[in-house]
């Protein structure tokens, strides 16, 4: 069955849209809370375990542990972000997307099609598609640039379409 369908998006990412699209997927990776509540409670054991027993090798340990757990959220949300967006320089420049029967990225540098069957998973919330290719190897697609609701809705129908993780 051969579609005929294409959306061509035509966009510069700013440097807050790429931060903000790796805390999404860094909020996808990790589990936040879960870690926050175990950072809390290992300092709360360490705390306890001090005004019992002293300090110990064990007790710096799970200080340490403790610290680590709850500054993970800061380095994920604020730090590798930033990291991410001043590593690679093709964020600058403008890119062209065209969805079709094959995806198609092209940028100042390069021109790339790729298969559908290379993309396992979206993401999508208010702000974003992070079209999955592998773990940590996304693509990033702002909601600004559809013109109209309705052509949202026609992109995230072939995204549906083409990505059997993925269903919206």
């Amino acid at each position: 069955m051969a579609e005929s369908r294409s959306i061509v998006l035509d966009f510069t990412y700013s440097k807050q849209e790429i931060m903000q699209a790796f805390r999404l997927h860094y909020k996808k990776l990790l589990n936040i809370k879960r870690d926050l509540f175990i950072g809390f409670a290992l300092l709360a054991v360490c705390v306890f375990l001090s005004s019992r027993f002293g300090f110990s090798s064990l007790l710096y340990f799970l200080l340490f542990l403790s610290g680590i757990l709850l500054l993970l959220p800061l380095f994920a949300f604020y730090i590798l972000p930033l990291l991410k967006f001043n590593q690679n320089q093709k964020w600058a420049f403008p890119f062209s997307f065209r969805f079709a029967e094959q995806l198609e990225i092209k940028n100042r540098d390069a021109s790339e099609n790729l298969s559908w069957q290379k993309f396992y998973d979206v993401v999508e919330d208010e702000h974003f598609f992070l079209i999955y290719s592998d773990t940590n190897i996304f693509l990033i697609i702002p909601k600004r640039v559809f013109k109209t609701l309705n052509h949202q809705a026609a992109f995230r129908e072939l995204l549906k379409s083409k990505i059997r993780g993925f269903s919206g």
